[in-house]
Order: C-alpha cells, then sequence, then structure tokens
C-alpha cells in the first residue's frame, strides 16, 4: 500500500499527539524534562521493510513489542540499538551500574517506557476513531531485529508497516529509535478514512 504524503502527515500528526502526551508523563514520573519527536516517517509493504531494514537501521535489536485489537488491530514496536536502550535506561530510571548492560533494572525501566509510549499513541489512535483497543502487556526483546519478529518476507503478505522515527531529548542527550506500527489488513484504511474525515471537517 503506498500512501500519499498527505496521508503520511496525518499519521504523522495522530503519532505525534501521543508522543507528547507520552513525554509528558515520563516527565512527571522522572522529575526530568523529557521530550519526544517524531520527526520522519514512512510506510512499507512487509516484502519492502525487509529489503529496507538495514537503511532503517539493522541495529535496532532491543525492541518492546505489543499487540492491539479491536476497531483495528495489529503490533507495536517501540525499537532501538542496544547502546541506544542502555543509555535511555540509565538517564531515564537513573539506573546505576554497567553502561553497556542491559540487566535487570535497566530491562524494567525500557518496558515502562515503551508502555507508556505506545499507550500513548495507540490511545490517540483509539480516540481518533472512537473505538476500544485491548492490548497486551508489553514485552522485552532483546537481540532480536524488528525485521525477524514479522517472520520472513512475502510477497503475498500485503500487511502495511509504519515507521516513525523517535528521538528521545533528555539529560541534554537525543536518543534515537523507531516507533514500528504493524497494520493488520484493512486496519490502516480504516484509520486513514478517518484521519481524510477528520482533516478535511
Amino acid at each position: 500500500m503506498t500512501l500519499s504524503d498527505d496521508q503520511l502527515d496525518a499519521l504523522a500528526e495522530v503519532i505525534n499527539i501521543g508522543a507528547g502526551r507520552a513525554a509528558a508523563a515520563l516527565s512527571d514520573i522522572t522529575g526530568s524534562r523529557i521530550e519526544l519527536t517524531v520527526p520522519h516517517i514512512r510506510a512499507y509493504r512487509v516484502d519492502a521493510f525487509h529489503e529496507q531494514a538495514k537503511a532503517l537501521g539493522g541495529d535496532l535489536d532491543t525492541l518492546i513489542t505489543q499487540s492491539f485489537e479491536g476497531g483495528i488491530s495489529g503490533r507495536a514496536l517501540l525499537a532501538f540499538p542496544r547502546q541506544s536502550a542502555v543509555h535511555l535506561a540509565h538517564v531515564v530510571g537513573d539506573v546505576q551500574g554497567d553502561l553497556d548492560e542491559l540487566d535487570f533494572d535497566a530491562q524494567g525501566v525500557l518496558e515502562e517506557v515503551g508502555n507508556i509510549l505506545l499507550n500513548a499513541v495507540l490511545g490517540s489512535i483509539a480516540n481518533l476513531l472512537q473505538c476500544g483497543l485491548t492490548y497486551e502487556l508489553p514485552e522485552l526483546r532483546s537481540e532480536t531485529p524488528a525485521a525477524e519478529l514479522l517472520g520472513g518476507p512475502s510477497s503475498q503478505d500485503v500487511r502495511t508497516i509504519v515507521v516513525a522515527d523517535t528521538h528521545f531529548g533528555v539529560a541534554s542527550r537525543n536518543i534515537a529509535s523507531s516507533l514500528i506500527l504493524v497494520f493488520e489488513i484493512g486496519s490502516l484504511d480504516t484509520l486513514l478514512g478517518e484521519l481524510v474525515t477528520t482533516r478535511s471537517a
């Protein structure tokens, strides 16, 4: 499915609303100013996503993943290069210890960050659609490239994957990650239809 610039802009708007809410929640929890920006967004079919995986960042191997269903269904992932994930956990969670290790405390912080961001973005989408969504508990996957969670590339798999660059600004650092939304067949059409209706109202 090819998305127009207007459709990508509309998706970016709703994702940025969720990111803003997540940043406010994280700032309240940590007592530090945390900014979340989504400067760029792209859409792929599953087979094209596999082809572009290295360009997107082949080292996106630390993931918080959460499935959702209801008015729309799919899977949301927050993906980091491992070192960025470790740094974010230490800065946001004030985790002490080895800056090269993703220990138990750091994993807990990342799961909470992922839970807040993914739920905020999915909540913004649900509010737009005026539908209920149910979520599985977020799961941390370490040393698992994002593309592997989707299975092998197949031209028969027509699901759409939306990839949004996500930058965490905290403690004078800019930590890059990717928010990946995998929409089941028909779900993205539903969302885009509502976005077009809302923007033209």
